[in-house]
């Protein structure tokens, strides 16, 4: 990979290419820009060149889309956190929709089922619920450097500074900057420090959750024996300005160890989306778009309703009646085993409905907690657990204890990290072979691919957009799969 002399050019974005980037032709060779927009020329800056494209990062424009807007961060310039603020909402969808599209037939060879739906987002602004920011520095001039929260930015280079982000409640960046501005923290290398902030709890009376991440060992040591001393910062008024309470603070090493102290609370943040809750370990994963997780959590619930689904699950589908077969679990129900499971967000929500539930889980903690709401909520026909689904027959294991306990998976659902589906675990779920496979995935790319690989045996019945991620070019896709 070479880079280019700086060199100043004017380009026409002909359409959206990947990553949100805009694609434009110079002397014949594509050239991705970052931030321009399909249909506008442009002043751009090349940035590196690639054997058979290059990249370049858009100036300023010469003749404007009709799509663009005002950015409404003032960050938005600088910093890497969001791709399409200065895209209308309407257009951002359009552009994921032909993103999707062509992504399903370029990398699965599929055509994505007519009419499919893509579900826009209420509130495109203040979404979020949690965020997770670097350390930046600022020279106060005398004594050590102050920090402050930052993202990094969409060029190269160190973290930038910001004062708010805009898809998030504005508290989540206040909290980042109090917890930054605590003494002991003052003259420490940024680079081994980041800050997580959550909101959690009932939305009538929500709490704030915070995260210091470390790199070190000793450093999580020596900041844990002032553990009081940073609570006690917390809930002090920022700047006078009440806020609400912080009732989960941790400091994580990020070692590999898995190294953590928690400085107050339980370590458990409660979840809610409509009416159901959840608890979900601090520091861990979890939507970060409750609006939209449970418009997701909402259509899964129907898809699995649909008359062909409940068909293939059985006439006792609901129904709690005695078999031969089932003599462990006493009962009868309809099935479904809940691969990369977490907290049990799409399952706990099934196994309320009468499914028999197994959640597979590689998150100890996560699965833990997810089993603990299913026994006190006295779902005995739910269990989860804790295993690493990458380990070579492990599906196979789960889906034997599971047989035993509810009888064979209706549905396999599916929601991997962005990476998707190992090609051990796509054929462990073609020789499972369950006559629904549902899979819930943030990346087109790895969606498409995973359902190719399981169309020998598996159709295409129905493909759903999400938008968790606005003013981003990342889709959540619901993908249903039925056996041929």
């Amino acid at each position: 990979m070479d880079q280019p002399p700086q060199q100043i050019v004017e380009l026409t974005i002909e359409r959206m290419g990947a990553k949100a980037m805009g694609l434009a032709r110079l002397n014949g060779k594509r050239v991705l820009v970052a931030r321009g927009l399909p249909g506008e020329t442009l002043r751009a800056e090349l940035a590196r060149e690639q054997p058979d494209y290059l990249t370049a990062l858009a100036l300023e424009p010469v003749v404007p889309s009709p799509q663009r807007v005002e950015p409404a961060c003032p960050h938005f310039a600088q910093c890497g956190g969001c791709d399409w603020q200065h895209l209308a909402y309407p257009a951002q969808l359009e552009a994921k929709r032909q993103t999707a599209e062509e992504t399903f037939r370029r990398q699965g060879g599929l055509e994505p089922p007519p009419g499919w739906i893509l579900h826009p987002c209420p509130r495109p602004l203040e979404y979020r619920d949690r965020l997770t920011f670097a350390a930046v520095p600022v020279s106060p001039g005398t004594g050590p450097a102050a920090l402050v929260p930052g993202f990094f930015p969409w060029k190269e280079g160190p973290p930038v500074a910001v004062e708010v982000c805009r898809l998030a409640p504005e508290v989540l960046t206040r909290l980042a900057a109090q917890a930054l501005a605590w003494p002991p923290l003052a003259g420490l290398n940024p680079a081994a420090l980041q800050v997580e902030t959550v909101l959690h709890g009932p939305p009538q009376a929500p709490r704030l959750g915070l995260v210091l991440r470390v790199n070190q060992t000793a450093l999580l040591q020596a900041l844990a024996h002032q553990g009081d001393s940073l609570t006690a910062w917390l809930d002090a008024p920022w700047d006078g300005i009440p806020h609400p309470p912080v009732d989960q603070v941790a400091l994580l090493a990020d070692n590999g160890k898995g190294e953590a102290r928690l400085l107050r609370g339980d370590g458990r943040l409660e979840k809610h989306l409509g009416p159901h809750r959840w608890m979900a370990p601090l520091g861990g994963f979890f939507q970060v778009n409750p609006t939209m997780a449970e418009a997701l959590v909402g259509r899964l619930s129907e898809h699995l309703a649909e008359p062909w689904v409940q068909h293939l699950a059985g006439p006792n589908t609901g129904k709690h009646k005695k078999t031969k077969q089932n003599s462990g679990a006493g009962t009868k129900h309809p099935s479904l085993m809940d691969l990369y499971c977490g907290a049990g967000l799409l399952s706990l929500p099934l196994a309320r409905q009468g499914w028999a539930v197994t959640g597979v889980e590689q998150n100890q903690e996560a699965a833990a907690l997810a089993q603990t709401q299913s026994t006190t909520e006295g779902l005995k026909q739910a269990r989860f657990v804790g295993a690493n689904l990458e380990t070579p027959g492990e599906l196979t294991r789960q889906a034997a204890r599971h047989q035993k306990a509810f009888g064979p998976p209706t549905v396999l659902l599916a929601d991997p990290p962005r990476r998707g589906l190992s090609a051990q675990v796509v054929r462990e779920i073609m020789a499972l072979g369950p006559p629904v496979v549902v899979l819930v995935s943030c990346d087109g790319a790895t969606l498409a691919r995973d359902a190719a690989r399981l169309s020998t045996a598996y159709g295409l019945a129905s493909l759903e957009g999400f938008d968790l991620f606005p003013q981003t070019h990342h889709l959540e896709f619901l993908a249903v799969l039925k056996r041929k």
